[in-house]
């Protein structure tokens, strides 16, 4: 280690602005001059709460979520061939959007990020793809008018409802080949982009950071294979699990998917992480996981699915991120994730749709859907799933005791196990900010009375609760 600081002065958004405050005005629905999109819809607009799962950040405008492996990419690191500048290259790794299609419906997505080391500013780039990155390594392309990288990772692990992206891209239509889609996430083969330097977004002339190293502009290419004659059909995950030995090979080329960046900031759903269900120029099909909808984060009672535990024990055709400065595998980790996949407690834990059996005797009936509200109080199934509350009886919501101590308010709140709960404060009913009390870091509960207390900050508060699932 050469020294130690602050390698980023200012950063700039997916359309080169100069990140900006945050807007919290719902009644502007939150639309912000110049967003962070990550954490917006492709206009810079949505509340905290209608894109985020996330926790509403206290001490900041905006988050980047599990910014991964960054790294340092050095000018002409081949000599005549490679980026024209000396940089970092970060990317956002994995979000959380609100779990509902219509928020997966408005998010951005997440890009690369790249810190212009001579200035510290730091550059969104899309031209990657939105899915969110395990690294971005540059390789040598061997031509002194491009560059190239090979992403890996994620391809769309914006939380636990993976089906409500899935579901919000079917509402716009299937597939080429008229098939559903899946949700993205870990649905990608080995990828490689190439840049062309000299290129704005558009394909025109420019001399700006990212269209002088070739990362405005651009073509993002995944690899396939005829798997009937290659693999014995068997898919990426499948094959490496059970069928490789060490050594062998599969004969396949690179293929440029069906989308390239081009400047504008849209829907996730637009984004080129969906490309690679899609058949190549000849009819291939790109060697991904096959879009095994089976693999979750967790899957309760299946250690083979639960890609969380994949990940970190490198098992069933998964990579592993290992811990920083060291290639060792966690066995107690692993160990532990193992046994509590398998323990009673999280297979008996009820999901949403168990609940909505129960609840209404159908897991595909219109008054179980996550947005409506059977019982006309106010609260969308999804609000009642997660407090614990009756979809079917309009008494029976989630209350708060207020109460005054002194000068301080206190705010008392029945909380379901598995759950985390945070209070946000008011004065208008307008513009809401986390309570910044003790207590109120919305920290998973064993459930049951939770109570917070802070001083009054004005003559007339308002204040209300969000429950999330953890």
């Amino acid at each position: 280690v050469k020294g130690a600081g602050n390698a980023v002065a200012a950063a700039y958004n997916l359309k080169g602005q100069l990140i900006g405050k945050r807007n919290d005005n719902a009644a502007e629905n939150c639309c912000s001059a110049a967003p962070h999109f990550s954490n917006t819809d492709f206009n810079g607009c949505g509340c905290w709460s209608t894109v985020n799962a996330a926790r509403l950040p206290s001490r900041a405008d905006w988050i980047m979520q599990s910014l991964c492996s960054a790294h340092l990419e050095e000018r002409l690191q081949w000599g005549s061939t490679g980026v024209a500048d000396t940089l970092f290259i970060t990317n956002e790794e994995w979000t959380s959007f609100h779990n509902t299609p219509a928020a997966h419906a408005q998010a951005t997505g997440i890009p690369a990020h790249v810190i212009d080391l001579a200035t510290k500013n730091m550059y969104a780039t899309g031209v990657f793809t939105l899915g969110g990155f395990e690294k971005i390594v540059e390789v040598n392309c061997g031509h002194t008018a491009y560059v190239c990288f090979a992403p890996s990772g994620y391809n769309g692990a914006f939380g636990r409802y993976a089906d409500g992206v899935a579901a919000a891209k079917n509402a716009l239509g299937r597939r080429p080949d008229g098939t559903a889609y899946v949700s993205p996430q870990d649905v990608h083969p080995a990828r490689i982009y190439v840049g062309v330097k000299g290129r704005n977004a558009l394909g025109q002339p420019a001399t700006d950071f990212l269209s002088r190293n070739g990362l405005a502009y651009g073509q993002v290419y995944g690899f396939a294979t005829n798997v009937a004659q290659t693999t014995g059909g068997r898919f990426n995950d499948d094959w490496h699990k059970n069928a490789a030995a060490p050594g062998n090979t599969v004969a396949g080329a690179y293929y440029p998917i069906d989308w390239r960046w081009n400047g504008t900031v849209t829907s996730f759903l637009h984004d080129g992480s969906w490309a690679f269900q899609h058949k190549t120029s000849d009819g291939l099909y790109f060697w991904n996981n096959g879009g095994n909808t089976a693999n979750r984060l967790i899957v309760p009672g299946s250690t083979a699915h639960s890609i969380i535990l994949n990940r970190v024990a490198a098992t069933n055709g998964f990579t592993r991120m290992p811990p920083l400065a060291t290639s060792e595998f966690d066995q107690p980790g692993i160990a532990l994730l193992t046994e509590w996949i398998h323990s009673t407690a999280l297979q008996n834990r009820p999901n949403y749709n168990a609940w909505r059996l129960a609840q209404f005797g159908s897991t595909t009936s219109p008054e179980g859907e996550l947005g409506s509200d059977p019982d006309g109080d106010g609260s969308s199934n999804a609000a009642e799933f997660a407090a614990g509350t009756g979809p079917l009886d309009g008494a029976n919501f989630l209350r708060s005791i207020p109460a005054t101590v002194g000068s301080n308010i206190s705010i008392t709140l029945n909380v379901p196990p598995n759950r985390s709960v945070q209070v946000e404060v008011s004065t208008d009913l307008q513009t809401w900010t986390l309570w910044n009390v003790p207590g109120n870091q919305g920290l998973a509960t064993p459930g049951g009375t939770v109570t917070l207390t802070g001083p009054a900050i004005a003559s007339c508060q308002f204040f209300r609760a969000r429950v999330r699932e953890n």
